[in-house]
């Protein structure tokens, strides 16, 4: 799956595209949070998590300049 490769090493383009991914709703959570624990373990679930919960803080408040 994508997370995994995506979120395995940091580089710059990689998070970038995780965000973008995020952003766009493309992702099953759940299994995507499965899968980052199995490959990389509990302290990425949390990183992951941390970072969608701010890409879905920006969206929403991307989304209020719209209106």
């Amino acid at each position: 799956m994508v997370i995994h490769i995506r979120k395995g090493p940091a580089r710059h383009k990689d998070e970038q595209d995780l965000r973008t991914l995020l952003y766009a709703r493309t992702l099953d959570l759940q299994s995507a949070k499965l899968i980052v624990e199995r490959h990389m373990g509990r302290f990425a679930v949390k990183e992951f998590e941390s970072l969608a919960d701010e890409v879905e803080w920006r969206r929403v408040k991307d989304a209020g300049r719209e209106e």
